[in-house]
């Protein structure tokens, strides 16, 4: 079971993707914008973070700088409706996230994809110790 925070201003897409990813046995904190994500990130442990992109307050590029700069090596995925000529300007590959998935998300192929990641992050973390 991962613990992943899910950050979507749309809030029938966060309920549906938190949803999907209880059923799938992880356990889910949502929130609305990422205004909040580094007091959450600073409070509690999480092994990824599923944002929007295209979000007010704060959008996706600059939640994911922020909680990267608090949990280096957080799962990050980002999710947008928007076609990639209207993501956030300084744009998704210079923001730090692993993937950005194309709204409506196919809930089974988000789950597989970041469970693989959450894998292969604990497997180089286990090769780190074995260095030692």
């Amino acid at each position: 079971m991962a613990r992943i925070l899910v950050v979507d201003d749309d809030a029938l897409f966060r309920d549906y993707l938190a949803t999907a990813l209880r059923r799938a046995g992880h356990a889910v904190c949502e929130l609305p914008d990422g205004r909040e994500v580094a007091r959450l990130l600073a409070a509690e442990r999480f092994d990824a973070l599923i944002t929007d992109m295209v979000m007010p307050h704060m959008d996706g590029v600059a939640t994911i700088r922020e909680a990267r700069r608090l949990a280096p090596d957080l799962v990050i995925f980002g999710v947008s409706g928007a076609l990639a000529d209207d993501l956030p300007a300084s744009g998704p590959a210079a923001s730090g996230a692993a993937i950005i998935l194309a709204k409506p998300v196919e809930p089974g192929k988000l789950i597989g994809l970041l469970e693989d990641a959450i894998a292969r992050r604990e497997a180089r973390r286990c090769s780190r110790l074995d260095e030692r």
